[in-house]
Protein backbone atom coordinates (compact mmCIF):
# COMPACT_ATOMS: atom_id res chain seq x y z
CA UNK A 1 0.00 0.00 0.00
CA UNK A 2 1.14 3.52 -0.71
CA UNK A 3 -0.07 7.06 -0.36
CA UNK A 4 -1.31 8.47 -3.67
CA UNK A 5 -0.64 12.19 -4.19
CA UNK A 6 1.32 14.84 -2.30
CA UNK A 7 0.18 15.22 1.32
CA UNK A 8 0.40 18.80 2.59
CA UNK A 9 -1.37 20.96 5.17
CA UNK A 10 -5.01 21.22 4.03
CA UNK A 11 -5.01 18.09 1.86
CA UNK A 12 -8.32 16.27 1.60
CA UNK A 13 -7.55 12.57 1.63
CA UNK A 14 -9.63 9.43 1.17
CA UNK A 15 -8.68 6.62 3.54
CA UNK A 16 -9.89 3.57 5.40
CA UNK A 17 -10.39 4.15 9.13
CA UNK A 18 -10.72 0.46 10.02
CA UNK A 19 -9.91 -0.95 12.48
CA UNK A 20 -11.86 1.16 14.92
CA UNK A 21 -12.73 0.95 18.58
CA UNK A 22 -15.76 2.20 20.46
CA UNK A 23 -17.31 5.37 19.02
CA UNK A 24 -14.51 6.12 16.55
CA UNK A 25 -15.32 6.84 12.91
CA UNK A 26 -14.77 3.88 10.62
CA UNK A 27 -14.88 2.86 7.00
CA UNK A 28 -13.73 4.67 3.89
CA UNK A 29 -14.17 8.42 4.15
CA UNK A 30 -12.57 11.78 3.46
CA UNK A 31 -10.39 13.48 6.04
CA UNK A 32 -8.62 16.82 6.35
CA UNK A 33 -4.85 16.85 7.00
CA UNK A 34 -4.08 19.48 9.65
CA UNK A 35 -0.41 18.65 10.23
CA UNK A 36 2.18 20.13 7.89
CA UNK A 37 1.99 17.09 5.62
CA UNK A 38 3.65 14.11 7.23
CA UNK A 39 4.63 14.75 10.86
CA UNK A 40 8.18 13.36 10.40
CA UNK A 41 8.60 12.14 6.82
CA UNK A 42 12.09 10.79 7.50
CA UNK A 43 10.76 8.05 9.76
CA UNK A 44 7.05 7.53 9.01
CA UNK A 45 3.98 8.41 6.97
CA UNK A 46 2.06 9.70 10.01
CA UNK A 47 -0.16 12.75 9.52
CA UNK A 48 -2.65 14.38 11.89
CA UNK A 49 -6.12 14.15 10.35
CA UNK A 50 -9.72 15.15 11.05
CA UNK A 51 -12.35 12.77 9.62
CA UNK A 52 -15.25 14.17 7.59
CA UNK A 53 -18.72 12.62 7.59
CA UNK A 54 -21.93 13.31 5.71
CA UNK A 55 -23.92 12.43 8.86
CA UNK A 56 -24.58 15.85 10.39
CA UNK A 57 -25.78 15.44 13.99
CA UNK A 58 -25.34 18.95 15.36
CA UNK A 59 -22.69 18.03 17.92
CA UNK A 60 -20.64 20.84 19.46
CA UNK A 61 -17.36 19.89 17.78
CA UNK A 62 -18.70 19.46 14.23
CA UNK A 63 -17.43 22.05 11.75
CA UNK A 64 -19.64 22.37 8.64
CA UNK A 65 -17.84 21.89 5.33
CA UNK A 66 -18.48 25.01 3.22
CA UNK A 67 -19.99 24.71 -0.23
CA UNK A 68 -17.55 24.70 -3.12
CA UNK A 69 -14.67 22.44 -2.05
CA UNK A 70 -13.96 20.34 -5.15
CA UNK A 71 -12.72 16.78 -4.76
CA UNK A 72 -11.72 14.14 -7.29
CA UNK A 73 -13.92 11.15 -6.48
CA UNK A 74 -12.61 9.31 -9.54
CA UNK A 75 -9.43 8.59 -7.55
CA UNK A 76 -11.50 6.47 -5.17
CA UNK A 77 -14.46 4.16 -5.61
CA UNK A 78 -17.18 6.79 -6.02
CA UNK A 79 -18.06 9.78 -8.16
CA UNK A 80 -18.04 12.56 -5.55
CA UNK A 81 -17.15 15.97 -6.98
CA UNK A 82 -17.83 18.20 -3.94
CA UNK A 83 -16.91 17.72 -0.31
CA UNK A 84 -20.00 17.73 1.91
CA UNK A 85 -20.82 17.19 5.58
CA UNK A 86 -18.94 18.11 8.73
CA UNK A 87 -15.41 17.77 10.06
CA UNK A 88 -15.40 15.78 13.30
CA UNK A 89 -12.79 17.66 15.29
CA UNK A 90 -13.31 15.48 18.36
CA UNK A 91 -12.12 12.50 16.26
CA UNK A 92 -8.80 14.12 15.24
CA UNK A 93 -5.83 11.76 15.41
CA UNK A 94 -2.50 10.84 13.86
CA UNK A 95 -2.65 7.99 11.35
CA UNK A 96 -0.17 6.18 9.13
CA UNK A 97 -1.47 7.24 5.72
CA UNK A 98 0.61 4.61 3.94
CA UNK A 99 -0.91 1.80 6.02
CA UNK A 100 -4.38 3.29 5.40
CA UNK A 101 -3.78 3.44 1.62
CA UNK A 102 -4.69 7.14 1.53
CA UNK A 103 -5.29 9.09 -1.68
CA UNK A 104 -5.20 12.87 -1.97
CA UNK A 105 -8.53 13.90 -3.53
CA UNK A 106 -8.58 17.66 -2.93
CA UNK A 107 -7.17 20.66 -1.14
CA UNK A 108 -8.44 23.23 1.37
CA UNK A 109 -6.71 26.59 1.69
CA UNK A 110 -5.01 26.63 5.13
CA UNK A 111 -5.91 30.33 5.36
CA UNK A 112 -9.64 29.63 4.86
CA UNK A 113 -12.17 30.13 7.65
CA UNK A 114 -13.05 26.42 7.46
CA UNK A 115 -9.48 25.22 7.98
CA UNK A 116 -8.78 27.74 10.74
CA UNK A 117 -12.00 26.81 12.56
CA UNK A 118 -11.12 23.11 12.41
CA UNK A 119 -7.66 23.79 13.86
CA UNK A 120 -9.12 26.07 16.56
CA UNK A 121 -11.55 23.35 17.66
CA UNK A 122 -8.80 20.71 17.75
CA UNK A 123 -6.59 23.02 19.80
CA UNK A 124 -9.48 23.64 22.22
CA UNK A 125 -9.79 19.89 22.74
CA UNK A 126 -6.05 19.32 23.21
CA UNK A 127 -5.16 22.34 25.36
Amino acid sequence: MTVTGKVVRGSIIWLNLYPKAGHEQAGYRPALVISDGFIDPLISDLAFIVPITSQVKGYAFEVPVPVGIDIDGSKVHNSYTMLEGVALTDHAKPLDLNARNASVIGQVDPDSDFYRTVVTYVRAILA
